[in-house]
């Protein structure tokens, strides 16, 4: 008689992604980290950070402790803690942030607000 082992199933990963090959069109909510590679349209909201990869492009509403940009992103953005724009991020919009992080080569355009 063999003995079998019953393997745990890992854990979910910390973050909610959006995938390089991936169009997404509509509503995300996540209590976890919500990354973008992919292509997305909408409204994005989640309770600790939103991360826009250089290979991701959002076009929508983003509310989220953090924000970091180092794709493409057109629209709106309520950022409650620190909204960072990497060297190969670009950003257009309306904006509202406590932190503004904007790295050298980076390109912002639009209104900011505190």
């Amino acid at each position: 008689m063999g003995f079998f082992f019953s393997k745990k199933p890992e854990p979910p990963p910390p973050f909610t992604e959006i995938g390089r090959e991936t169009i997404f069109d509509g509503e995300a909510f996540s209590k976890r980290e919500i990354r973008v590679a992919g292509d997305a349209r909408g409204s994005f909201r989640s309770e600790t950070a939103i991360l826009l990869t250089p290979s991701g492009l959002l076009d929508g509403t983003v509310m989220a402790p953090a924000f970091t940009v180092g794709g493409s992103f057109k629209g709106t953005a309520k950022v409650s803690g620190t909204l960072t724009v990497e060297e190969t991020g670009s950003i257009q919009g309306e904006f509202s942030a406590k932190k503004l992080r904007i790295a050298r080569g980076a390109f912002v355009q639009g209104k900011i607000d505190r």
